[in-house]
């Protein structure tokens, strides 16, 4: 059997991203309240938009 690095590289990107963005999101929320409600609720608008339009 050989060893692939690239599937390593896959799936450590996969596990950064699935766990990497909400961790760095969950400590953006706790110390900016404020910002992270108006970017949310533009997130949320953007996607609305996206599926409205969407074909």
């Amino acid at each position: 059997m050989v060893y692939d690095v690239s599937k390593t590289i896959e799936k450590s990107w996969k596990y950064l991203l699935f766990f990497g963005i909400p961790t760095i999101l969950a400590y953006f929320v706790n110390f900016y309240p404020s910002i992270s409600g108006l970017t949310v609720g533009t997130i949320i608008t953007a996607l609305a938009n996206w599926l409205k339009h969407k074909k």
